[in-house]
């Protein structure tokens, strides 16, 4: 009897699982999350982005792990147990390390704090950090739950190059929520990142614009774009956010952009100047 419960437990017992200890990003996103949730010492390498000063807001966390190319040699050089990528990016060099067996963890772009929270605890499981997922978790809700500092909404957008501008079911457009501004872009029924066009911005009567830093002195055709008249007219209610505090909303920085829109749209906000 003794014989046939350990054959029993030997066949049905689920085999524990590792934890990987040699993880690779090669997503902006991914790197923001892995560099927030694991221990420096089981990264072995974050994607070269995570160092770009226009896009990254966490260059120095990545500063303390290698960054690898996004190519399949540099990264099989690593000797990864786990390669984290966006849905779809990258897709010859993750197909190359899946053939391999690389474990390969995709992560879709997220649209809002509810979709943010799903890849948090996801992640924090593949790599046995659960703890450290919920506290982030935790500050997350407590950012989308905040309250805006201002007694009465303004009217804004927030507008990218080329006249692209979030609208409803946006990370950024959330950012535009809880910093008290009503999104233009939304309550005209756009959904996600989608093309506001100039007259309807003006025709809405905004009381304040935002703008990123991203390439802004560049000479480009989609610079060019904030140059026009009617932005210039708007140069003392324009807000200009740096653009890597856009990027893959969930951390410090996320919550960095919402005070700085914040303490813009408290000056700016007629009803709070009158009170």
């Amino acid at each position: 009897m003794l014989m046939v419960l350990l054959i029993a437990l030997l066949v049905f017992a689920s085999p524990v699982k590792a934890l990987p200890k040699r993880i690779v990003s090669v997503n902006l996103c991914t790197d923001g999350l892995l560099l927030t949730l694991a221990p420096k010492q089981r990264i072995a390498a974050v994607s070269r982005y995570a160092r770009k000063e226009n896009l990254s807001p966490f260059i120095e966390l990545a500063k303390e792990v290698p960054a690898v190319p996004v190519q399949a040699e540099a990264i099989l050089a690593l000797k990864p147990d786990l390669v984290l990528a966006g849905k779809y990016g990258a897709r010859e060099t993750i197909k190359q390390l899946q053939r391999l067996g690389i474990p390969v963890e995709k992560f879709a772009p997220v649209q809002n704090f509810a979709e943010l929270e799903q890849q948090i605890a996801r992640l924090g499981n593949l790599i046995g950090e659960p703890e450290r997922a919920q506290a982030l978790i935790a500050q997350i809700r407590q950012l989308d739950n905040s309250t805006p500092p201002v007694s009465s909404k303004i009217r804004g957008a927030l507008y990218f190059g080329s006249g692209v501008s979030p609208g409803s079911n946006t990370m950024e457009g959330r950012v535009l929520e809880l910093a008290g501004i009503e999104n233009i872009t939304a309550t005209q029924g756009r959904k996600g990142i989608a093309h506001l066009p100039l007259e309807e911005f003006i025709v809405a009567r905004p009381d304040i614009l935002v703008l990123t830093d991203y390439h802004q002195h560049a000479p480009s055709r989609a610079q060019r774009f904030q140059q026009h008249p009617v932005f210039r007219r708007m140069q003392q209610s324009t807000v200009v956010l740096p653009a890597n505090l856009l990027t893959c909303g969930g951390g410090s920085w996320t919550q960095e952009a919402v005070n700085r829109l914040r303490a813009f749209t408290a000056k700016s906000n007629p009803a709070e100047e009158d009170s």
